[in-house]
């Protein structure tokens, strides 16, 4: 137990708290360059801090005691301010460093070797509590920054796939550096989920896994979610990079990677293409599910040829212009020449490939492919009459009226 004269000798003046507050800011700012960095406007505030942690140390010791909880939340308060000042934790846990050696070598010149040793064990304890206590409110601190930040960066997100954003490229620009985005860059957008209808509780679940492992592959690359599933821009012009690590996250994140449909964009730079990159994606998530339904992966530069026929009128013209003679055959014939097509350019046009997936004999594709060689007018051997045919027969999924025919007519 110090003694009650060696205990007075602790008490500080004022004067005294003020002048080893200053000697203690001077010592972190010599020995710990990130504090000389802190704006000088917010000196005084630095030095504030300063006073309470000298305050503190000494009247812990001359009571001879740890500090208390309410005292300890003071000193994290302190601390959560350096997370906003741009302080780095390792500059942050460097200034108590030299705060601890500094105050040691004070109390060291107030008294004597008897009570030092007793003093020393105290002052090991308060080092501890007062760093473990700043370390973990400056973590938690900035961890809340972090959330905040993702979600001002989903929100913004959002509302560039909304393409709700009012004002021009620049304050666009301005504004996603604010929240540590580039969008001069060239981007990639991406849509994980439904095609028309909301995600599920469950699937949202999957979709906030999906978008945490997307973060080990792309650091500066903001996600939110939206009703429809999950938003993605990533920093970028490679639409297959970001083809293969969705499929490795989702893959790794949902318990049914099936379940859920993925539209990539093109690479765009500047707000404006990452809107349209967005607009891509959307539309590719929504063909691609229609003419590619088995493919859980969709690339609007593999489909931006059928994404010419935007209008349901022009796509219905075109698939009757290249297969209208078909629609009129009678006795379920219809449905089973589409059928042909579709397989034989599946398989690149091999007949007996063909033959052994539709369950058939080899001399029945040929009779079949001479048929809707006469019917249609042309020759498979053709390549512009091939590229025309297989073609409509994609399109034809976004026919509903002449699909359902084609369809029915072999019940």
């Amino acid at each position: 137990m110090v003694s009650q004269q060696r205990a007075r000798s602790l008490q500080l003046s004022q004067e005294e708290v003020d002048d080893l507050a200053r000697l203690l800011h001077d010592a972190i700012n010599a020995e710990v360059p990130a504090y000389r960095r802190v704006p000088e406007d917010l000196e005084a505030e630095l030095i504030d801090s300063n006073r309470l942690h000298v305050a503190l140390y000494f009247s812990c010791l001359a009571e001879h005691r740890a500090p208390t909880k309410t005292e300890l939340h003071g000193v994290a308060q302190t601390l959560r301010r350096r997370v906003h000042q741009a302080v780095p934790f390792d500059a942050m846990y460097r200034s108590y460093q030299v705060g601890t050696r500094l105050l040691w070598s004070c109390l060291v010149d107030r008294v004597g070797g008897e009570d030092l040793a007793d003093l020393g064990n105290l002052a090991l304890v308060y080092a501890d509590q007062v760093t473990s206590a700043a370390s973990a409110a400056y973590l938690e601190e900035r961890e809340r920054g972090a959330r905040s930040q993702r979600t001002a960066a989903a929100l913004f997100l959002v509302r560039l796939v909304n393409d709700d954003l009012v004002a021009d490229d620049e304050a666009t620009i301005r504004e996603a550096s604010a929240l540590g985005y580039d969008l001069t860059r060239t981007h990639v957008a991406a849509l994980v989920g439904n095609v028309g209808r909301l995600t599920t509780p469950e699937q949202n679940i999957a979709l906030n896994r999906i978008a945490g492992g997307l973060g080990r592959y792309f650091i500066n690359g903001p996600t939110a979610l939206i009703p429809s599933g999950l938003a993605i821009a990533v920093d970028g012009d490679s639409a297959d990079d970001v083809s293969s690590m969705l499929r490795a996250c989702i893959q790794d994140a949902a318990a049914s990677p099936s379940a859920y449909q993925v539209g990539i964009g093109a690479p765009h730079s500047g707000p404006s293409g990452l809107v349209a990159s967005f607009a891509e994606a959307r539309r590719a998530q929504m063909l691609g599910s229609l003419l590619e339904p088995a493919s859980p992966t969709h690339r609007y530069d593999h489909l931006r040829t059928v994404d010419f026929f935007k209008s349901g009128d022009s796509v219905e013209a075109y698939v009757k212009a290249a297969l209208g003679p078909i629609f009129v055959v009678d006795n379920g014939k219809q449905h089973r020449l589409l059928e042909t097509l579709e397989t034989l350019f599946a398989v690149a046009l091999n007949r007996k490939l063909a033959a052994h997936r539709l369950g058939i004999h080899p001399n029945t594709i040929t009779y079949r492919i001479h048929r809707i060689e006469k019917l249609l007018g042309g020759s498979l051997l053709s390549g512009e009459f091939c590229f025309r045919l297989e073609l409509a027969i994609k399109l034809l999924r976004l026919v509903p009226a002449l699909e359902s025919r084609s369809q029915s007519s072999v019940r």
